[in-house]
């Protein structure tokens, strides 16, 4: 598909679709960890789960991928993506792994 001729990347359309499902999982997150909808255990994963979708989301709507003719830029974007959230998500596991040994008397 040629990406000039697209219409996703000359329309408000996709951007606007992302920003309202990436606020939506937002806010469901806030939900989960604010209201304690779910128990300890079952928080965490979730949270890395909705993590997860809201970057495909983006990837898919603010990125387009899957809209390109060349494939090899959609897996370097994906393992990039995947990279991060792992760096992200992992670090911040074990700084507050870290942390919460360190509180204990």
């Amino acid at each position: 598909m040629d990406q000039q001729n697209n219409p996703w990347n000359t329309s408000f359309k996709p951007l606007l679709i992302g920003f309202v499902l990436s606020l939506v999982l937002v806010l469901f997150v806030y939900g989960v960890v604010a209201y304690d909808f779910l128990t300890t255990s079952l928080e965490f994963p979730f949270i890395i789960f909705l993590g997860a979708l809201q970057g495909v989301f983006q990837l898919i709507y603010f990125f387009h991928v899957g809209l390109e003719a060349n494939s090899k830029w959609n897996i370097l974007m994906l393992l990039f993506m995947i990279f991060v959230v792992f760096i992200i998500i992992g670090g911040s596991a074990w700084i507050m792994h870290n942390i919460n040994y360190d509180l204990k008397l």
